[in-house]
């Protein structure tokens, strides 16, 4: 007769199993599979609960990415940034991360690494300007086409030397319930002209996503 083995949360230091040749029986069997789930309810319940973040790096193809005018505002750079080249595009890059996510699960937090490459005019333009690049994320329901945007966080930089070094721009607290109907957009801006945007010199290194299933 077949029993149901209940785990222990503790780390069984003594996996028994017979030698070839050995005669087994169902209670010996047990013993070695009692110690297997005690292992493994030991080591799930030490995993880390809660907000899962998971990086999403910018992928070398533009099909991965869309743009909102074309590719031709933005190069690839390296392996992982992708560098701004136009300042009269609307410069708006968007990464699908609806496969990243966990049906009924939550969505945390998303973040841009980007990296202010020096070359900017003098006058900064001020802290949380419209000049410099936003991170948003864009859900849209499948069935009705319902757009909906929140989550918007202009870059934090106070000075160009804060700027032109590579920073985060993060927008955390999203509580945002995973929609089995809906896709789930990041949405990058890269800055603007008004005499201090320079092309060249903003590089969207990676986007990443924190989620709780």
């Amino acid at each position: 007769m077949s029993i149901n083995i209940t785990p222990v949360d503790e780390f069984t230091a003594t996996i028994t199993v017979a030698e070839d040749g050995d005669a087994v029986n169902g209670t010996e069997k047990a013993l070695t599979a009692q110690a297997l789930a005690n292992r493994s309810e030991f080591l799930f319940n030490r995993m880390p609960q809660g907000s899962v973040q998971t990086a999403y790096p910018v992928s070398m193809s533009s099909i991965a990415l869309q743009f909102s005018d074309n590719v031709d505002s933005w190069e690839l750079s390296s392996p992982n940034a992708w560098l701004q080249k136009s300042l009269t595009s609307t410069k708006i890059v968007t990464a699908d991360i609806t496969h990243l996510l966990p049906v009924g699960g939550t969505l945390d937090s998303v973040r841009a690494r980007v990296d202010g490459i020096a070359s900017h005019a003098a006058g900064f333009p001020g802290a949380l300007d419209p000049q410099l690049p936003f991170i948003q994320v864009t859900s849209v329901v499948r069935t009705t086409q319902a757009l909906s945007t929140f989550g918007k966080v202009i870059d934090p930089s106070t000075s160009n030397a804060e700027y032109e070094q590579l920073h985060v721009i993060e927008s955390p607290g999203l509580a945002v319930t995973i929609d089995p109907l809906s896709s789930y957009f990041i949405e990058f801006r890269g800055e603007t002209g008004g005499g201090w945007g320079e092309i060249d010199s903003c590089a969207l290194v990676a986007l990443e996503l924190g989620w709780t299933p």
